[in-house]
């Protein structure tokens, strides 16, 4: 076939999936402190916001903590058997638990998708050079978003 591309070997179709959920955690906060928090404040008769609005803001927070788990997450880690599975998983039931079921589904997509393992060469040479965490590092900050989730969501049921 004339138009027919062939895949390089650097190119790796599941980096699409990680990309749109990076950017599904980076927009969606975005937009909701563009657009929804003027409008909550604008709304506040007093000094201070209702508390259900407060935990939204905080739960987008970190919806953003988590974009930038997965963008400091080195290539080579993201596959099943690096850190990007334990990441997605904890992920996973993080969304769970602040019941952001869309993006529950697309970590859990992603995860799905991850694949077994990421060689060299399947890693473009610009990405290589970027520098990123340890994986260490981002399983600690990963837990470190599950543990404040799971605060929040206890106080919350404790000022009910």
């Amino acid at each position: 076939m004339a138009f027919e591309r062939k895949k390089t070997p650097n190119e790796n179709p599941n980096t699409i999936f990680w990309t749109i959920l990076q950017w599904y955690w980076v927009l969606i906060p975005t937009f909701y402190f563009l657009f929804v928090v003027p409008n909550m404040v604008e709304g506040v008769e007093g000094a201070a916001l209702e508390l259900g609005d407060v935990y939204n803001i905080f739960f987008q927070l970190l919806n953003l903590a988590f974009a930038g788990i997965l963008i400091q997450t080195p290539p080579l880690e993201r596959s099943r058997t690096g850190v990007a599975d334990k990441i997605l998983k904890i992920a996973a039931v993080q969304q769970f638990l602040t019941q952001n079921i869309f993006g529950l589904i697309l970590a859990l997509f992603v995860w799905y998708k991850l694949p077994y393992r990421m060689k060299p060469e399947m890693v473009s040479a610009e990405e290589a050079e970027k520098w990123y965490f340890q994986p260490k590092t981002l399983f600690i900050l990963t837990l470190a978003v599950l543990v404040l989730t799971i605060l929040a969501i206890i106080s919350q049921f404790a000022l009910i």
